[in-house]
C-alpha cells in the first residue's frame, strides 16, 4: 500500500494536519496576548481546550488503527515509524502538561503563566 496508490485518498489527512499545525502554530501568540484580559484568556483558553482534544482524538486514532495497518501493509522503514511514535510521545507529554495548567490559566490571565503555556506549545512544533 503507497499514499498515491489507487483506492487511497489522503487529502483529508494533509488537511488535518494543516489545521493542526496552523492552529498550534498561532496559541503562542494567542496566550502571549492575552496577559491581563481575563475576557480574551477564556476565549484563547476555550480554543485552546477544543484543540487539545482534537489533537488527542486525532492521535489516539493514529496510533490504535492507522499506524499498526502501515506497520503490517506497507513497506516503510521502521526507524519512520519510530520517530512518528516518539512524536506522539512528546506532543502528548506536551498536551498533559498544558491540559493541567489550562483553566488557572484561563482564568487568571497571568503573563507568566500564559508564557509557560506558550513555552510548551512551541515545543510541540
Amino acid at each position: 500500500m503507497s499514499a498515491s496508490g489507487p483506492g487511497v485518498d489522503t487529502h483529508e489527512m494533509v488537511l488535518i494536519h494543516r489545521v493542526l499545525r496552523r492552529e498550534f502554530g498561532q496559541l503562542p501568540r494567542l496566550f502571549r496576548a492575552a496577559a491581563g484580559d481575563r475576557g480574551r484568556s477564556k476565549v484563547i483558553g476555550a480554543h485552546a481546550r477544543e484543540m487539545l482534544t482534537f489533537l488527542h482524538t486525532h492521535h489516539t486514532g493514529e496510533d490504535e488503527l492507522l499506524f499498526p495497518l502501515l506497520r503490517e501493509r506497507a513497506t516503510l522503514n521502521p526507524e519512520l515509524m519510530d520517530r512518528m511514535d516518539a512524536q506522539h510521545a512528546q506532543v502528548d507529554d506536551a498536551v498533559t502538561a498544558i491540559d493541567a495548567e489550562l483553566p488557572t490559566r484561563t482564568a487568571s490571565a497571568d503573563a507568566a503563566a500564559g508564557e509557560r503555556m506558550a513555552a510548551r506549545i512551541d515545543t510541540m512544533k
